[in-house]
């Protein structure tokens, strides 16, 4: 019984530092957070000796500090676009990767160099790729061809040409 008005106390005098230390991390996670004031209120301190005793080790008061964490906060428009300016813009590049006697090659692989960007090609040999705005050097690569390099600028579609390894008089090894 002792145990369970002890933890029932401690549910009840929960300060409003603690609950906003919780509650932080999550609003930092992520830019765009809608931040929401929460009201808590004190309860009495506890009635006896034994249960402030027990009690005592498991609460921190407020601080100056913390009090002024508790304040409204509210993301501004201009962190909001220092943010969107920390994130380059995206462009969707298009073209076909076709053969010497321009037929579709299926599964052909774009790579956007020095990015984690990759895309294939359809059966019609078309691919459709997310590239950062800008001039970006493209990698197209087709097993038993040769691979292409190029670069690619926004918007223009780039229809590529692969040459058959064999007819490079070079073996394509991987």
């Amino acid at each position: 019984m002792r145990y369970l008005s002890s933890s029932l106390a401690l549910l009840t005098w929960l300060t409003p530092a603690v609950l906003l230390a919780q509650a932080q991390p999550q609003a930092a996670a992520t830019p765009s957070t809608t931040l929401v004031a929460v009201q808590v209120t004190h309860q009495p301190a506890p009635t006896t000796e034994v249960q402030a005793e027990e009690l005592a080790p498991l609460t921190t008061p407020a601080t100056a500090a913390t009090q002024a964490a508790t304040a409204e906060e509210v993301a501004t428009p201009a962190a909001t676009a220092e943010v969107a300016a920390s994130q380059p813009e995206m462009v969707v590049l298009k073209g076909k990767v076709l053969n010497e006697e321009s037929q579709p090659l299926v599964g052909a692989t774009v790579y956007v160099k020095g990015a984690a960007i990759a895309a294939s090609t359809n059966a019609n040999g078309e691919y459709t790729i997310k590239v950062p705005a800008g001039i970006n050097s493209l990698l197209f690569s087709y097993i038993g061809y040769a691979d292409k390099e190029l670069n690619a600028s926004n918007y223009l579609p780039l229809n590529v040409y692969l040459e058959a390894a064999a007819a490079r008089g070079k073996a394509r090894v991987k």
